[in-house]
């Protein structure tokens, strides 16, 4: 599970790796984020892809959905200019949100993991939170 926060992270700063100024705007970020975090949250021996019934490409597809959804519902509180700081406080949001609205879905389907690991997906996201907290 930190090798998916760690590589979460990556995605939320990897815009901005190549300079500690960088900035860029909402849309663009929003754009890169739909794009990118679906396939990490669902690539191999993620919590997602441990914890829910689905294929891999189900998994992008619902997760895909969901990133857009939480986009839309947080996106008059994201700024217009993201730099790596709030990059990362809102990246961890918006995977917040998609990670639970996910596994809401996988309860949904009867498509949840019954193991003892993906039992509370509670347990998630306060790993989330305390990633946010600390970025």
């Amino acid at each position: 599970m930190k090798t998916t926060i760690f590589t979460i992270l990556f995605i939320f700063y990897a815009p901005y790796s190549y300079s500690a100024e960088a900035e860029t705007t909402k849309e663009i970020w929003k754009q890169l984020m739909i794009m990118q975090l679906p396939g990490v949250l669902c690539s191999k021996n993620t919590y997602f892809s441990s914890c829910a019934e689905f294929t891999n490409d189900t998994c992008a597809k619902l997760m895909s959905r969901a990133t857009e959804v939480c986009f839309n519902n947080l996106d008059s509180k994201i700024p217009n200019i993201i730099n790596k700081q709030s990059g990362a406080k809102w990246g961890g949001y918006i995977g917040e949100c998609a990670g639970i609205a996910y596994m809401r879905t996988a309860t949904s389907f009867d498509k949840k993991s019954k193991l003892p690991s993906c039992i509370n997906y509670g347990v998630w996201v306060n790993t989330q939170k305390a990633s946010n907290e600390q970025g």
